[in-house]
């Protein structure tokens, strides 16, 4: 979602890069040819990053300074699957991938790699957040989740909420300043949405669910997607779940993205197979199928 325009929607996939600007009625090939896995855009809609490819040799991380107009490479990765920017500095650039870990930058330009620790596995998503100086860094892998304080150049620290289940997602929550949610994506007992309060830490279960693919959050809500029980919210940091609609246990969810304006808030859902749904709350959840 642009953050300069809630109407103005990116999707990443298999064969390139697709624009909405009503909301996801109408969709426009943007970026055509390689799978694109993530997406960045800036604060003004202007710049777009995405991870693209899947073992050619344009795999890597692609920039538009003209809101898509033109791609130039800015750094090549094999099998980029996962692409996260600094809120508070948008020359701190990390991406990761499939078999070849992580790298990132501190200036836009010159780029380094910091894999010390951190598990030979699929990169699913990354996060990262700077408090007090200190770029904190999370990668949710295949093989559990983990933390880098990339300021302090420290190796990564497997902090996974359940041994080393793969995690698919992380979201920062908005009322405590080290909380973070996980979502945990194998079939087995383990699997559902996990909370710390203290960056991974302490872990505690909130929502036990098979293949939580996807999290979401913003000041006033987070939101997980399941494949087992679909779609849930919560508006008090995960003390009460509402269950959105029943429709959407019928998508294999790959992603999740909220918009909050004065008059609605918007849950948009990325599928595989089944392109991008969305659900619109004017109040209070209701039982409304996604459209």
């Amino acid at each position: 979602v642009s953050p300069n325009d809630p109407d103005v929607l990116y999707c990443g996939a298999e064969n390139g890069l697709y624009r909405s600007e009503n909301a996801g009625e109408q969709w426009s090939e943007v970026l055509v040819g390689l799978r694109v896995k993530d997406i960045w855009v800036s604060d003004d809609g202007q710049t777009i990053l995405v991870v693209r490819g899947a073992g050619s040799r344009s795999d890597g991380l692609w920039v538009s300074r003209d809101r898509g107009g033109r791609f130039d490479v800015m750094t090549w990765l094999m099998y980029p699957t996962a692409l996260a920017v600094d809120p508070d500095d948008p020359n701190h650039i990390f991406i990761g991938s499939e078999r070849n870990g992580f790298r990132y930058t501190t200036d836009g330009q010159n780029w380094a790699e910091e894999n010390q620790g951190l598990p030979d596995a699929v990169i699913n998503h990354l996060d990262v957040k700077t408090a007090d100086n200190v770029t904190e860094i999370f990668a949710s892998t295949q093989q559990g989740l983990y933390r880098n304080q990339i300021a302090n150049v420290m190796e990564w620290d497997n902090i996974n909420p359940a041994g080393n289940l793969p995690v698919m997602q992380t979201a920062f929550s908005n009322e405590d300043e080290e909380g973070i949610w996980a979502g945990t994506g194998d079939v087995s007992d383990s699997d559902g949405i996990w909370y710390s309060e203290d960056f991974g830490a302490n872990w505690d279960v909130q929502v036990w669910a098979h293949e939580v693919m996807a999290v979401a959050s913003t000041l006033d809500r987070v939101v997980f997607g399941s494949n087992e029980i679909g779609v849930h919210e919560s508006i008090d940091n995960g003390d009460h779940w509402t269950h959105l609609e029943e429709g959407w246990r019928d998508y294999e969810i790959t992603d999740l993205e909220i918009v909050e304006t004065d008059e609605a808030t918007t849950i948009y859902c990325s599928t595989a197979g089944s392109g991008v749904v969305k659900y619109i709350m004017v109040d209070e959840p209701q039982d409304r199928p996604p459209s």
